[in-house]
């Protein structure tokens, strides 16, 4: 199936790792239990793979989109691959918000 223009994005890699995807992929919702809060880009990207960030992105938030419509997205990133990332979780419906996740 081919894709539309607005499911093709960026491609980044940092040492080798791919942290970003051209192909949007919707990944299983029990992964997102796998992350948690403070987590680094290179911890989340080898625990659930690389995110995905849309060509037409003004602030290149990378984004995780899982089958039960929740997106996990950066905030303020790029910046240092070692700190810890500030997620917001967007669900079908509901409000953005900061995500809590359980350690």
């Amino acid at each position: 199936m081919p894709l539309s223009q607005l499911d093709v994005g960026l491609e980044y890699s940092v040492n080798g790792v791919l942290i970003v995807q051209k192909e949007r992929k919707i990944l299983p919702a029990e992964l997102r239990n796998k992350i948690n809060d403070g987590m680094t880009i290179m911890e989340i990207v080898d625990v659930i793979g690389p995110g995905w960030v849309s060509q037409l992105s003004g602030i290149g938030s990378i984004a995780w989109v899982f089958n039960d419509g929740v997106e996990l997205r950066t905030v303020w990133w790029p910046g240092p691959y070692g700190q810890p990332l500030n997620l917001i979780k967007r669900d079908r419906g509901v409000p953005s918000q900061n995500v809590q996740m359980a350690p």
